[in-house]
């Protein structure tokens, strides 16, 4: 069973809700018509094309009780990559803004979920944007460490954050922490050492990391 299976269902039963009406909007932004799905189709059912209607039209479809609502759905949609790895941190987003506010148990769900979620984009079941979902991950976590040493288990996708944290001044303190530490730069080591690596790209992020460590 994928990992992110009983987390999806968790989220179904702690977030279910009956199917809304109607669905309040901004008439002159929104075609009435293209929100029909919403309170037609069973939540389930809702296409990743009809999801995203809400996300190219945010801040004018719905309320917090419609987020909640499509909570489970479009969580669902980013686990089976319908949802790509690059839109998906809207959708992340709106799940850790709400979170605060949120019950116990709900915030059980959604954490439950962004584990699973991790632990399936470093086994490469589904893509996902490292920096993107570590930063929800600390949006609802006390520390994040954990996962950064998670990552250095998945050589490919550690590889790819350091290339792109190399030329972001803009790093969050627990990836500084991390990036300074032994762990990337033993791990891409290992990696070029005994790992297929064709077009050099362990060796390069290594060397560019070991470069970056001296500035």
């Amino acid at each position: 069973m994928n990992v992110l299976t009983p987390a999806v269902e968790d989220l179904y039963e702690v977030f279910a809700a009956p199917r809304p009406a109607e669905v309040a909007c901004c008439d002159h932004c929104v075609d009435p018509a293209k929100l029909e799905p919403f309170t037609s189709v069973p939540l389930r059912s809702l296409t990743a094309e009809q999801v995203g209607v809400f996300w190219l039209k945010s801040g004018t479809i719905g309320d917090e009780g419609f987020v909640r609502y499509l909570l489970p759905r479009f969580l669902e949609l980013i686990s089976t990559g319908e949802i790509d790895d690059f839109d998906s941190d809207y959708y992340l987003r709106l799940v850790t803004t709400g979170y605060p506010a949120w019950t116990t148990r709900e915030q059980a769900a959604v954490v439950r979920y962004l584990r699973a979620l991790w632990t399936a984009g470093l086994a490469g079941h589904v893509r996902i944007d490292v920096g993107h979902l570590l930063a929800r991950l600390a949006d609802t976590h006390d520390e994040v460490g954990g996962f950064l040493v998670e990552l250095e288990g998945a050589p490919a996708l550690l590889a790819d954050y350091v290339r792109g944290l190399a030329v972001d001044e803009k790093r969050p303190g627990y990836v500084e922490q991390w990036l300074f530490g032994d762990g990337p730069l033993v791990a891409l080591e290992k990696a070029a050492l005994e790992l297929p690596d064709p077009d050099g790209t362990y060796s390069y992020t290594h060397l560019m990391l070991e470069g970056l460590r001296v500035r």
